[in-house]
């Protein structure tokens, strides 16, 4: 049960992670076009 959860945790903060790259990128866009 506890390794279970451990895993299930660590893949969600992977993917927390993986999220926020993708993110981050598309965040910095919106605002170029906003200054230009």
């Amino acid at each position: 049960m506890c390794a279970e959860l451990k895993e299930v945790l660590t893949r969600r903060i992977k993917n927390a992670f993986i999220m926020m790259e993708f993110v981050e990128p598309i965040v910095t866009f919106e605002e170029t076009i906003i200054n230009v």
